[in-house]
């Protein structure tokens, strides 16, 4: 808190500060909660911060998540007086938590209202939202996972699970997510090619969704409508590093 004060306040060597504790200091018996004290994490917040694996940008901050140690937890970077973001600066409170710790948070996929947070095993979704100058968190659909990455496909909020591409529905304005199937088109072949689907990778490229697994690549095509059982897809295929 920096108080500027006066040149006759100085000469009368009389000040008074009065202040008020936020419902959220008060809520919590007037102790200040940071990550050590509300997680046991054992390390500095530099710490935490840097073993995290995953980000994305959100509301002019940036976010991250992923670190092993603190798999439930989401950090998100502070803003400037100018209303600009500090992406080199995280407040020791500027985190929230999505569920318990037991699933991991395997991606983040951002959209211009909201980031949606995917567990993994059969964690649940969660849906971080932004609420005045800081973000609350709301459940969603839970039960199926991620297991590899996630993306936002012109709108289309895509992550890969054990049974192939899922999709959070694009007809749901509200923050309400519910799970649409993407890849039925090509799942006998993903799900029967012996490679874990935990090696694939997804990129957008050119207008397409881009699916990379094993020697092969799959895409799907943003200006083609999307059915009630996914998306058609192109396959390339004996794809693979070859030698001079």
């Amino acid at each position: 808190m920096i108080i500027e004060l006066s040149d006759d306040e100085i000469e009368k060597n009389e000040i008074t500060v009065l202040g008020t504790a936020s419902e959220e200091y008060i809520k919590k018996g007037g102790e200040y909660h940071d990550i050590v004290s509300c997680t046991g994490y054992k390390n500095t917040l530099s710490k935490a911060i840097l073993g995290c694996r995953i980000g994305t940008v959100f509301d002019d901050r940036l976010f991250l998540a992923g670190n092993p140690e603190l798999p439930n937890t989401v950090f998100f970077c502070e803003k400037q007086e100018n209303g600009r973001s500090s992406q080199f600066y995280f407040g020791s409170r500027s985190f929230v938590f999505c569920g318990e710790d037991e699933y991991p948070i395997k991606t983040m996929i951002s959209s211009p209202s909201v980031i949606t947070a995917v567990k993994g095993g059969k964690g649940a979704v969660f849906c971080i939202i932004r609420d005045g100058s800081s973000y609350r968190i709301s459940e969603g659909v839970s039960g199926i996972g991620c297991v590899s990455e996630g993306i936002n496909f012109f709108g289309d909020s895509l992550f890969v699970s054990e049974r192939g591409v899922e999709s959070f529905g694009l007809r749901n304005s509200s923050h309400e997510k519910y799970l649409e199937h993407r890849s039925s088109y090509i799942d006998r072949e993903l799900l029967s090619s012996g490679i874990p689907l935990e090696n694939s990778k997804l990129a957008v490229w050119e207008g397409y969704l881009v699916l990379l697994i094993g020697d092969k690549i799959y895409l799907a095509d943003s200006r083609q409508p999307v059915s009630e059982i996914g998306y058609e897809w192109f396959v390339l295929d004996g794809i693979c590093a070859y030698e001079n």
